[in-house]
C-alpha cells in the first residue's frame, strides 16, 4: 500500500485545531486527591523517587497516570538535529507537510494522535493499568485506549488495518518491550509530518526508573518509507500523582470551515510579554489591497521560555507565519498554535492552551 497522499495544498490558510470539549477542572471530577499506594514524604506529598512499585507477579509495575513534561516529543520524534532515512515518496510527503506547517495534521480532521505520539502530548496524561496478562493505556485526549497483551500470543498475521495496530508485550528484565504492527494510514508519527506507510511496525521499550520516572524509546521500522529502522530521541515521561483523567472529547470538527483564516503571514504591530497569556497582534495584507489587525494569544511567558523563546525572539515589525485557532465569536483573535519566524525560519511553539 502507498503512502496515503494529502490535498494540494492551495494557497495560506490558518491550520486551526480542533473544536473539543475538555471538562471543567473541578474537585468533583477527582483532579486533586490522595490515591492510595502512592509512597510519601514526611510532609505527606508524594514520593517520586521513592523505589520502582512492583506488581504481584514480581514485574515493574507501570501503573499510574503519567504525562510529557513539554511538548517536544510529540513535535519532533527523532534524535534531535538530525532527520530519519525517508525514501522518495515519504520525503516529498513530509515536505509538503512541512511546507505547509502541518495543515492536515489528522487532528483537525478530529483524528486522535497515533502510536507512538498519543502518549507526548502534554496538555492530555494517559494511564497504565497493568496486569498479568494485558497493559491498557487509556488516554485522556479524545477518551481512547490501546491493549498491550502480554499473555504470550503472536501479532496477528494479516490483520484488519486499525489506528493503533495491534500489540504484543514481553519483558527482558525490568523492562517491557512492546511490538506493534497493522496498522492503518493516515496518522503521523509527530506532529512535524514524519509519515509511515501500513508497512510500520514500531518496537516500545517501557523502563520505570523510580516511582515518578518512566523513560522510553521507540525504534521505527517501516520499509515502505524508511531506507532502515530509525529510534527516537529518549524519552522522559513523567507520574502525575493523585489525580485522575478528565473527559476530552472532539465535537465532531462543526465548526472547522469557519475556523479557517486566511492567510497566516503578517507583520508584528504590537507585542504583549505579559501574564498570564502573552498577546501579539500583526497586520494581515489581502490580495485586494486591504489590511486587517489581528490579535493572538500564546502561552505564558514561562511556557514560551521552556519552549525555546526568547525575550527578543519575535519584535515589532517582523514577518511571521502563524498556525492558530480563530476565536469562536468570529472575531480578528485566535489562539496560537505554532509561530514560524520569517527572518530565521525558526518555527517555535506557540502553546496557547485553547489551540491544544
Amino acid at each position: 500500500m502507498r503512502i496515503a497522499s494529502q490535498p494540494a495544498w492551495r494557497g495560506a490558510l490558518l491550520a486551526v485545531g480542533l473544536t473539543c470539549a475538555t471538562a471543567d477542572a473541578a474537585m468533583g471530577q477527582w483532579l486533586e486527591l490522595p490515591l492510595p499506594g502512592t509512597p510519601r514524604t514526611a510532609e505527606g506529598k508524594p514520593n517520586l523517587k521513592a523505589p520502582v512499585p512492583h506488581a504481584t507477579d514480581g514485574k515493574p509495575d507501570l501503573s499510574g497516570i503519567w504525562n510529557a513534561p513539554n511538548y517536544d516529543y510529540v513535535q519532533f520524534l527523532p534524535q534531535p538535529g538530525t532527520e530519519p532515512p525517508m525514501l522518495p515518496d515519504a520525503a516529498a510527503l513530509y515536505k509538503h507537510r512541512v511546507d505547509t506547517l502541518g495543515y492536515d495534521v489528522p487532528m483537525t480532521y478530529c483524528m486522535p494522535h497515533g502510536v507512538p505520539e498519543a502518549m507526548f502530548v502534554a496538555g492530555h496524561p494517559f494511564k497504565i493499568i497493568q496486569t498479568p496478562r494485558v497493559v491498557v493505556l487509556l488516554f485522556e485526549e479524545f477518551h481512547k485506549y490501546r491493549q498491550i497483551f502480554t499473555d504470550g500470543r503472536q501479532l496477528p498475521v494479516d490483520p484488519d488495518p486499525a489506528w493503533y495496530g495491534y500489540s504484543v508485550g514481553r519483558w527482558e528484565g525490568d523492562t517491557l518491550v512492546v511490538e506493534t504492527a497493522g496498522f492503518k494510514e493516515g496518522s503521523w508519527l509527530d506532529n512535524r509530518g514524519h509519515p509511515h506507510t501500513d508497512a510500520l511496525r514500531t518496537t516500545e521499550r517501557f523502563h520505570r526508573v523510580d516511582f515518578g520516572s518512566l523513560e522510553l524509546s521507540v525504534t521505527i521500522d517501516d520499509p515502505k518509507a524508511y531506507s532502515q529502522p530509525w529510534t527516537s530521541r529518549r524519552i522522559n515521561l513523567v507520574l502525575r500523582p493523585d489525580t485522575e483523567l478528565l473527559e476530552h472529547l472532539c465535537e465532531n470538527n462543526r465548526d472547522l470551515e469557519r475556523l479557517k483564516t486566511p492567510p497566516t503571514t503578517g507583520t508584528v504591530t504590537k507585542l504583549e510579554w505579559t501574564n498570564p497569556h502573552i498577546w501579539f497582534f500583526m497586520d494581515v495584507k489581502f490580495e485586494d489591497g486591504s489590511v486587517a489587525n489581528w490579535g493572538f494569544e500564546m502561552a505564558s511567558p514561562s511556557q514560551l521560555l521552556r519552549a525555546g523563546w526568547k525575550n527578543n525572539s519575535m519584535k515589532v515589525g517582523d514577518v511571521v507565519t502563524v498556525e492558530a485557532k480563530r476565536a469562536r465569536d468570529g472575531s480578528n483573535h485566535a489562539n496560537a498554535q505554532n509561530v514560524m519566524l520569517a527572518s530565521t525560519g525558526q518555527r517555535l511553539f506557540a502553546g496557547s492552551p485553547q489551540a491544544q
